[in-house]
């Protein structure tokens, strides 16, 4: 490996055809590279047509990019993302250095170079998603929930740990073979709406209906309060209409077709629950399982079950040939979990939270 190293922040390109373009696709290989190498799995590796339009959304989540280089060589990136709700202290942090890289201070470069963008920017909670292979015995680090383990001796939490970061959260990843469940699907469903009368059920692919928004803002903002996030204490999110359809231009731009299905609670005529799928361009590769959210006041009636089967159902007619859905659910969540599970799908690694608190870490002698 050659010994010197350069950092240099990239330009977020505006197309895949332009200026920066180069870079960033190779971006994306180290990244998806690096996943792969840790879950022993490429089966949630995005395109860089599909990152793009996300990294160019300048409005909902400004992101800056470093690029770790030797010998022109993209080895390894940093990434941060500032939430831009008021007052937020978050910083959402993320560094990787490809396998044959590591152990020599490329990873510490970068993470000290987001540190001190996120001081700069008066950020003082910093927060990272890690991905872990599945635990499979020995030393163990547990987050304070209790639910999940990922190995105490491995690279990256050992690098993490070193650096004054605590392990908050396991969120489990999990795949589900449409093929091999496409039986269940049916009855999980009509079980479901047996126990949930007085809801009903409805479809759309694309860009949710005019008549569906309002109670769609309230369904997304709901997603950063409702759903579990142990100690990472997630900003309650700011939405809007326009910030809706922002977000589903930045899939359309990206290749990726929204699959939605929600539960309406007939009495009051208002959506309260919801779950969405992504499908990409080439229907051969895995579909993304989005938020699922059923509201707190409505919980208890297999709402769930019954909007996450539906639409896996509809997925069958919108794209026959997507065989593969993944996703992620905290352990600590059982009710999705317990459902998961029944519809299919299968732990295959994991995602850890963690966090960083600057403050804290100044104060400490």
């Amino acid at each position: 490996m050659a010994e010197r190293v350069e950092l240099d922040e990239a330009i977020i390109p505006a197309s895949l055809e332009g200026p920066g373009a180069e870079d960033f696709r190779e971006m994306v290989e180290v990244r998806n590279a690096i996943e792969a190498e840790a879950i022993g799995s490429d089966e949630f590796s995005p395109t860089a047509e599909e990152l793009l339009p996300a990294w160019r959304n300048t409005v909902d989540e400004p992101k800056r990019l470093l690029l770790a280089r030797t010998d022109g060589r993209i080895v390894g990136r940093g990434v941060i993302e500032l939430p831009v709700e008021t007052g937020s202290p978050t910083a959402f942090v993320s560094v990787e250095v490809l396998p044959d890289y590591r152990d020599a201070g490329i990873g510490t470069a970068l993470l000290e170079r987001l540190e001190r963008w996120a001081a700069e920017a008066d950020r003082t909670v910093l927060k990272a998603f890690v991905a872990h292979g599945p635990f499979r015995g020995g030393p163990e680090l547990r987050p304070p929930t209790g639910f999940g383990a990922v190995a105490a001796n491995a690279p990256e939490v050992r690098f993490a740990t070193a650096r004054g970061y605590r392990l908050e959260q396991i969120e489990r990843m999990s795949r589900l073979d449409v093929g091999e469940t496409a039986p269940l699907l049916v009855s999980a469903r009509d079980d479901a709406s047996r126990r949930a009368e007085g809801y009903s059920l409805h479809t759309a692919a694309g860009p949710v209906p005019e008549s569906w928004l309002n109670d769609m803002v309230d369904l997304q903002q709901r997603m950063s309060t409702d759903a579990p996030v142990a100690g990472m204490d997630l900003d309650e999110e700011i939405w809007d209409a326009a910030r809706v359809r922002r977000m589903e231009r930045d899939r359309q731009d990206g290749g990726r077709l929204g699959l939605t299905t929600v539960a309406r609670h007939d009495a009051s005529g208002r959506l309260v629950a919801f779950t969405e799928l992504l499908v990409p361009a080439d229907r051969r590769r895995p579909v993304v399982q989005e938020s699922t959210l059923v509201v707190r006041e409505h919980r208890g009636r297999r709402l769930g079950m019954l909007v996450k089967a539906a639409n896996l159902i509809a997925l069958r007619d919108v794209s026959p040939a997507s065989r593969v859905v993944t996703t992620f659910n905290a352990e600590e969540n059982r009710p999705m979990l317990d459902v998961n599970e029944a519809l299919g799908f299968r732990p295959v690694g994991a995602e850890g939270g963690w966090r960083k608190d600057l403050r804290a870490t100044a104060l400490t002698p």
